[in-house]
């Protein structure tokens, strides 16, 4: 995208003031604001033109000295002009300036020539040829060239995440004709290798940039292509807790014992591979957190991951580029086609037509081409986002559709040490801190490469360059929020959804609970600075860590948040009034319908809940063969 040239004027302007050069690294201008537009092709039109918004409004604080543009003034007088802009009182001031200066981070340190000068190690990728399965003669990429396609099948399934891929591998063993429908593509691992932006485009939905509408703006992104968003987790493999479970029958009324998931568990946790990670892939990021944690008494160990064979290039959430991730997209997909299911990759459903008899899918890929699957099931499982949509759109209505959405809350702190920690040579979430997890709060490494580091780092001039040149000096570390505040999706422009959420005040009070425990996590363990993501707390000398946040009483707008588990907006349970799927995961209104995803989690469970979702999906599953084949 050619963006307008007083825009372009303006990027650069302002890459030039917040990006300067510094020992090793250089500075930003020009070529960045080339990269940047080169990112803005894979993004909706919608994202240019709120990027030229912001410029806008950049130029217009340039009247404050008399001139009609950034690119007038000084550099100084540039810097200083967005710093008053950067710590504005507003909060909606301040999204536009880390929009601004989020985009011209991300195309400037992402850039292969100024990595190659950052302390930081490249991803090295085999691009190797790799011999092609026999079960790939079972994918039809309707982005190709070619005709529409007609199929009969037992079950459809719709989307090839944690649940669909789940539910395909028991439904292909079982002997049934199983076809899978997959928006996305089938990513080979060529595709996993370039830079952070160019990978974003190709592995993220919305290219990452998906946020919550509401008292605060929290990035929400997902995944794009088989796999999900498994294909850009960081692996961690973590089972619904016992405490949770105990709240579904106590509070909620589902009555999913301990007995009756666990052998799914189980079967899960071998199609994975899961266990806990050795000592040497996690590095230094164990050893400060365990440092920390038993200055503060509070339980700790290294995480169970889904990564056998990991050598720790800290790349996970871009695509894990040795395959030894086993996302779905490695250890579900592959093994329901070569139980002979069939996958269409770049099909986006349309509708999906259903009565007593069966169900008739029809998805189309951008360029027009269609797939028509009549089936005597289907399976919903486009994510806790989208599925309420095509739930909406088959004509399903109940009250709780697209609402209770839940979504982990997360909040990371970058701490620098006098030492080195090489976070991007170690497993970004290998070691945990468990000492709160049954409050609701559970902490675990974000280490982040070079660029998200730049990106997280709420700094810009020269500050920002001297701490980046630090970079193999930097840990990342966060904790998520078991959430008792709920939004819920609505159909946005293009159909897409958009998530509607509010932090309320018993989660803000979490929050304040969990930063001081960070900031005094990474004090403890070594750290001589933390920088939090709190608005006007933009350094925690050590000194000062176990006051930073007395008597402040936070606000939603003062956080910056991501968020990476929606959940709950098509919530199962034995309530008719309470639950659009039942316990076998149909949809109530509609028994050839199921749902297998995240969006029939009830509640906010605390942690990534791939294993959960494919734990139910299974089961679902198995009881959806046994009815189709008896």
């Amino acid at each position: 995208m050619r963006l307008p040239e007083r825009a372009r004027d303006c990027l650069i302007a302002c890459a030039e003031a917040s990006l300067p050069a510094g020992a090793k690294l250089p500075a930003g201008g020009e070529p960045t604001v080339a990269t940047l537009e080169e990112a803005l092709d894979h993004l909706p039109r919608g994202v240019g033109r709120a990027l030229v918004g912001v410029t806008r409004a950049a130029d217009l604080l340039a009247l404050r000295y008399g001139r009609t543009s950034l690119a007038q003034l000084s550099v100084s007088r540039r810097f200083r002009l967005l710093e008053a802009w950067r710590t504005a009182p507003w909060y909606a001031a301040r999204a536009g300036f880390r929009l601004l200066l989020g985009g011209l981070k991300a195309a400037h340190y992402g850039s292969r020539d100024v990595a190659e000068r950052a302390p930081c190690r490249l991803p090295m990728v085999s691009l190797a040829p790799e011999p092609t399965p026999r079960w790939m003669s079972q994918v039809v990429d309707l982005a190709r060239a070619g005709g529409d396609e007609d199929c009969e099948a037992d079950v459809v399934i719709i989307g090839t995440g944690a649940g669909g891929a789940a539910a395909a591998r028991v439904l292909a063993a079982a002997g049934l004709a199983v076809v899978m429908l997959e928006e996305g593509a089938f990513h080979a691992r060529a595709d996993f290798a370039g830079s952070v932006l160019a990978r974003i485009a190709r592995l993220y939905s919305r290219m990452g940039m998906q946020t919550t509408l509401g008292n605060v703006s929290v990035l929400l992104p997902t995944g794009k292509g088989v796999g999900g968003t498994t294909t850009i987790n960081a692996g961690t493999a973590l089972r619904v807790p016992p405490w949770v479970l105990r709240s579904w029958r106590e509070e909620h009324g589902i009555p999913l014992s301990d007995a009756e998931i666990e052998p799914y568990l189980e079967r899960v946790e071998r199609w994975l591979e899961v266990s806990v990670s050795p000592a040497a892939m996690i590095g230094m990021q164990g050893v400060v957190v365990a440092r920390g944690a038993d200055a503060l008494g509070l339980a700790h160990g290294p995480l169970p991951r889904n990564a056998p064979g990991c050598d720790a290039q800290g790349q996970c959430c871009f695509g894990c580029p040795t395959g030894a991730k086993r996302s779905a997209d490695v250890a579900l997909v592959p093994a329901a086609l070569a139980s002979g299911a069939m996958l269409f990759t770049g099909a986006r459903v349309d509708s999906i037509a259903h009565d007593h008899a069966g169900v008739r899918v029809e998805a189309r890929s951008g360029s027009g081409r269609t797939v028509r699957v009549q089936a005597r099931a289907a399976v919903v499982a486009a994510g806790s986002l989208a599925t309420p949509l095509l739930l909406a759109r088959a004509g399903i209505a109940h009250p709780m559709l697209g609402k209770n959405l839940s979504i982990h809350p997360a909040a990371a702190a970058v701490a620098l040490f006098p030492f080195d920690i090489r976070q991007d040579e170690a497993i970004p979430q290998g070691y945990g801190l468990h000492g709160l997890s049954e409050r609701g709060l559970l902490f675990e490494g974000g280490g982040t490469t070079f660029e998200l580091t730049a990106i997280v780092l709420n700094l810009h001039g020269p500050r920002l360059v001297e701490i980046l040149e630090q970079h193999h000096r930097l840990l990342t570390y966060g904790f998520n929020v078991r959430d008792t505040s709920r939004g819920r999706v609505v159909r946005g422009p293009g159909g897409r959804p958009v998530p509607l959420y509010n932090l309320g005040r018993a989660d803000l009070d979490q929050m304040h609970l969990g930063l001081r425990t960070l900031i005094d996590l990474m004090v403890r363990g070594g750290a001589t600075t933390v920088f939090p993501p709190v608005h006007g707390l933009d350094e925690v000398p050590a000194g000062i860590a176990g006051h930073a946040l007395d008597g402040r009483r936070l606000a939603a707008r003062d956080l910056d948040l991501s968020a990476h588990h929606p959940l709950g907006t098509a919530r199962m349970g034995t309530d008719p009034r309470k639950s659009v799927v039942d316990m076998s995961l149909r949809v109530r209104s509609a028994p050839n319908l199921l749902v297998c995803d995240g969006s029939v989690i009830p509640t906010s469970i605390g942690h990534n809940p791939q294993i959960t979702i494919m734990a139910l999906a299974a089961r679902a599953a198995d009881q959806l063969a046994d009815r189709l084949s008896g």
